[in-house]
């Protein structure tokens, strides 16, 4: 139930998942040449549930050309889902603010 909830509004549904942006785009120098080599920089915020790299490896497998290298440039290790049981009091203060819009 919850999952849907969040998955109704872009601005809560990316925390269930890893997302990707890509920051940085470099390639051509002049507005009529073709460039021959482009480079870019893609920042992704892994889920706990995922690491870096399935997630390149991912990449890799969207993108399906032996020409495109993807590498990790730096990577973190994503934080700890947090506990979300009876005892867990933030979980249970979610809980009820969800409950609560439900019944509004």
């Amino acid at each position: 139930m919850l999952f849907q909830i969040l998955a109704g509004d872009d601005k809560t549904d990316a925390i269930q998942r890893t997302t990707t942006a890509v920051t940085i785009f470099d390639a051509g120098v002049k507005i009529n040449v073709i460039p021959s080599e482009a480079t870019a920089s893609v920042n992704h915020r892994v889920h706990p549930a995922d690491n870096a790299e399935g997630v390149v490896q991912h990449d890799r497998d969207v993108i399906d050309d032996d020409r495109v290298n993807a590498t990790i440039m730096d990577s973190f290790a994503p934080s700890k889902i947090s506990p979300y049981d009876n005892e867990a009091m933030p979980f249970q203060v979610s809980i009820q603010n969800v409950t609560r819009s439900l019944v509004l």
